[in-house]
């Protein structure tokens, strides 16, 4: 039973922490070279990995119904990429780059 909760604190270290912390350093980085995070290419590939591992990782979430897992992911994926947004919005705005 314990190598379970490791494996579900795993998944969602996977689905939370590192996702948010790709597309913080993904974002950041175009202000440390010097660019803005829209002409910085690693910006958005970071949001799109961040958003494959996320969502790949909520979907592996063991829920016993598939209604349930349905619902899981659904909403869980939405959450995580508006957070992945906020998270790039909040960063870019950090570095006086706000809309």
């Amino acid at each position: 039973m314990a190598i379970r909760q490791y494996f579900n604190a795993l998944l969602f270290i996977g689905a939370t922490i590192v996702p948010w912390l790709l597309v913080f350093l993904g974002t950041q980085s175009a202000y440390w070279s010097g660019t803005i995070a829209s002409n910085w290419l690693p910006a958005k590939i970071s949001l799109l990995f961040g958003s494959i591992i996320g969502i790949y990782c909520i979907s592996s979430f063991p829920v016993k119904s598939g209604v349930r897992q349905t619902v899981v992911v659904c909403v869980g994926s939405l959450v995580l990429v508006v957070s992945l947004f906020w998270l790039a919005l909040m960063t870019s705005c950090a570095n006086g780059d706000c809309l």
